[in-house]
């Protein structure tokens, strides 16, 4: 019996995320954020999603790629203000490294599951939607990610979820750092509840980022764990620190 009502479950949620997340939704979504994908020779759209996870995964991965791709535009902007500069001042030789940032790893999604469980993937999606409320550099973007640095990325997205969506994240940490494939029915419900969200719903505080001409100015990204100075990050430094939180080795 408890196994029949697991499975209905299962179909419902299976049921709300096709309707939420179509693979026509989403194409529609990311058509605004990357330029248009080559045809076969049918007059098909290569790559085109083939189901609604998928689908997601396409969403994630085409939001992060728009995003690094003003990243890039606005460091090349920075190096040739400061270069503009150096020549205006006359000055033999600057420390190009000092001025020159380099553009955090914004790693792509191919499962699911495994590749979100460092919050990376997911808090840099919540910047490009909602870059006033998830600064890119409060996020811990590494190539080698620590369990310290996973923690804090996705406690970040919970307290995200939790003050502006309406708790529509329901996993515990442990549940989004060592995710199971039971849990993949739910997860995506999660990732359908983002969707609504930032591309249907689209509250005053969802204001994707787009490349900035006037930013000059560079900018420090989190390469370690991010300095305590937001209540998300204080709260998740006291967790650390408290004895009953600490699992032994």
């Amino acid at each position: 019996m408890q196994s029949s009502h697991l499975a209905l479950i299962d179909t419902l949620m299976m049921a709300y995320t096709v309707e939420m997340v179509s693979v026509e939704r989403v194409m529609s979504c990311i058509n605004k954020y990357s330029s248009a994908e080559p045809l076969h020779s049918d007059g098909l759209i290569q790559g085109l999603p083939y189901d609604t996870e998928d689908a997601i995964t396409t969403w994630i991965n085409k939001v992060n790629e728009r995003l690094r791709d003003i990243l890039i535009e606005e460091q090349k902007l920075r190096e040739a203000s400061l270069q503009e500069s150096n020549a205006a001042t006359h000055k033999a030789r600057y420390r190009r490294e000092h001025a020159q940032k380099n553009v955090p790893s914004l790693p792509l999604v191919e499962n699911l599951l495994k590749d979100n469980t460092d919050g990376s993937a997911l808090a840099s999606l919540l910047h490009f939607y909602c870059p006033q409320a998830v600064r890119l550099e409060d996020i811990c973007l590494k190539e080698t990610m620590s369990l310290a640095d996973s923690l804090y990325n996705l406690q970040l997205v919970q307290e995200f979820c939790k003050n502006n969506l309406n708790h529509c994240c329901h996993f515990s940490l442990e549940d989004m750092l060592y995710t199971h494939a039971s849990i993949k029915s739910n997860y995506l419900v999660f990732m359908a509840e983002l969707f609504w969200w930032f591309e249907v719903v689209k509250p005053s505080f969802v204001q994707p980022r787009v490349f900035d001409p006037n930013a000059c100015e560079p900018v420090s990204f989190c390469r370690d764990m991010a300095p305590v100075s937001s209540p998300v990050k204080q709260n998740y430094a006291d967790r650390l620190s408290s004895p009953e939180n600490l699992t032994a080795e």
